[in-house]
């Protein structure tokens, strides 16, 4: 079995386009503290594909 980890950037939370309250912005702190996924960034550990997928065509 596999296990999946991203990559983790800083939260920052101006890029989201909302006001958050004091509140908010402590709790999603408290949620993140080690930041969060970084999508454009590959997987800690991510390998390339072993094989190639079924090919139902032939």
């Amino acid at each position: 079995m596999s296990k999946l980890k991203c990559a983790l950037k800083p939260l920052d939370l101006n890029r989201y386009g909302v006001a958050f309250s004091a509140a908010d912005k402590a709790k999603l702190r408290q949620t993140f503290p080690g930041g969060v996924c970084d999508y454009s960034r590959p997987g800690i550990g991510q390998q390339p594909a072993s094989g190639t997928w079924i090919d139902y065509t032939r």
